[in-house]
């Protein structure tokens, strides 16, 4: 069985802010260049920017000081 996570729930326990739905869950993590909807992902390097704009993952963990380009996240 999948558990399903409310994204507030991750945010609050990695101290995080939410920018986006506080009502999205989580049912699964994936890679960035894989995740798709129901996933999180994280943007780990500068060498996986580019698959920022193109992630159909519902959330995204990036650093505090990342400049996102992206809307809909």
């Amino acid at each position: 069985m999948i558990k399903k996570i409310p994204i507030s729930d991750i945010v609050r326990l990695v101290g995080g802010t939410l920018y986006g739905k506080e009502d999205e869950v989580i049912s699964g993590l994936n890679k960035i260049e894989d995740a798709g909807e129901g996933e999180l992902t994280f943007l780990g390097g500068v060498a996986y920017q580019k698959y920022f704009q193109t992630t159909k993952a519902t959330a995204i963990l990036v650093k505090r000081d990342f400049e996102k380009s992206r809307s809909d996240l």
